[in-house]
């Protein structure tokens, strides 16, 4: 899939289906919204972090060494 269609794609499993079972505080990243979102890594499309309510419930690779203060200095 080319980058430029990923904001497409989300939106499908996003805000569509937030919107068509009427939850209102879900499905975009907005003030009052639950912040439910996911970093998907751009150069190798694996889930690299999920949050949920705003809080980390997922993370794996740079962006948890990013994010947790652990990363490998060289």
């Amino acid at each position: 899939m080319e980058t430029e269609d990923w904001p497409a794609a989300w939106a499908m499993v996003s805000s569509t289906p937030s919107a068509c079972l009427g939850l209102q505080d879900r499905g975009t990243l907005c003030p009052g919204q639950r912040a439910d979102f996911v970093i998907i890594d751009s150069t190798t499309k694996r889930i690299g972090a999920t949050f949920v309510a705003g809080r980390p419930s997922h993370l794996s690779g740079w962006i948890a060494e990013r994010l947790m203060g652990t990363a490998r200095t060289v």
